[in-house]
């Protein structure tokens, strides 16, 4: 339920900031994650080129990382000067 809540806060925040996964950042994401596959990178890249549905999960990727740039980039953030105890007692 809370991965539910989530994604849903995370298309609303996209939709309404018209934020979206651009063709050239998806391809920089996809060139991160397949260093780690060395010469096996290129076949990594065309899998996930090759099937819309896994390319959209890069997509996805992409979008969050947009979203959690852009809400940082928003945030107020205050200081407050509190006890560990202070804080737990608040969440419950």
């Amino acid at each position: 339920a809370r991965r539910v809540k989530l994604g849903l806060l995370i298309n609303k925040i996209a939709t309404d900031s018209e934020i979206t996964a651009e063709k050239d950042l998806v391809d920089a994401k996809l060139n991160e994650m397949s260093l780690q596959y060395g010469e096996s990178a290129q076949q990594m890249i065309d899998w996930y080129n090759t099937d819309p549905s896994r390319l959209a999960n890069i997509e996805s990727i992409v979008v969050e990382d947009l979203v959690a740039k852009h809400v940082a980039e928003k945030a107020k953030v205050t200081t407050m000067d509190k006890t560990f105890l202070e804080i737990m007692n608040t969440q419950n």
